[in-house]
């Protein structure tokens, strides 16, 4: 769990510079919201803990686990409807924000694989 937790802060410190990035020419409106950094982890947590108890879910009901693989539809599900119905953003901005989110967690979960699990077992 404590690997999880860790995994989402890192990855929405990642995520909240590449929307600083992106947004840096942007010339902000009168209701501008922004994404900080509990939002930006938030957009990974969320995800990872609902395809943990998904998960959980199906081995306990012994049900076949690879509809677990839905469930990385919500990467990009729950970080565009909070940009978008939560903090108002447009959708193609919302759009183009949520589709990184798949991409910064997945290869932080590569390399989380290959340093904490040992490759001669």
């Amino acid at each position: 769990m404590i690997l999880l937790v860790l995994e989402a802060a890192l990855s929405g410190l990642i995520l909240l510079g590449i929307y600083h990035f992106l947004d840096r020419k942007r010339v902000p409106k009168d209701y501008d919201p922004q994404v900080d950094w509990w939002i930006a982890g938030l957009f990974v947590f969320a995800p990872k803990m609902i395809i943990w108890l998904l998960a959980a879910g199906l081995a306990i009901f012994e049900l076949p686990t690879k509809l677990v693989l839905l469930g990385y539809c919500l990467y990009v599900v729950i970080p565009f409807g909070m940009l978008r119905f939560m903090l108002y953003f447009d959708t193609p901005r919302a759009l183009k924000f949520a589709l990184l989110v798949p991409v910064v967690s997945f290869s932080f979960e590569v390399i989380f694989f290959m340093l904490l699990h040992d490759p001669m077992t």
